[in-house]
């Protein structure tokens, strides 16, 4: 998909970069050595960020099923965007970063 959306991207925009993020985080809370709540979460958005005509345009979204309004919206903003006096980076991959530690699950109820 993501691909998908910078190919739509490259059509209307000199140059393009798409950021996604997502985030998954679970909160337990114990109250008198008791589980109280559990509560996971998770999140995923992209951004893109255009420059059209010398321009910068830029839109964000958290429904990924729907890529063409999101290049639409940047599209449409670099009508009004500041002059572009940089050029984007060229395509780099990255891996994933873990943010997570090992170390939680050794510790006790006292240490919580």
């Amino acid at each position: 998909m993501m691909k998908e959306i910078l190919e739509m991207a490259a059509v209307s925009a000199e140059e393009a970069e798409l950021y996604r993020v997502r985030s998954k985080s679970s909160e337990v809370i114990f109250e008198a050595n008791r589980l109280k709540s559990i509560d996971s979460s998770f999140e995923e958005g992209i951004g893109l960020r255009i420059i059209k005509q010398g321009k910068i345009g830029f839109s964000s979204s958290t429904d990924l099923s729907q890529p063409r309004p999101l290049v639409k919206a940047a599209s449409d903003s670099a009508q009004f965007g500041q002059k572009a006096h940089f050029h984007l980076p060229s395509v780099n991959s990255t891996s994933s970063v873990e943010c997570y530690d090992d170390f939680l699950i050794s510790l006790s109820l006292e240490q919580m």
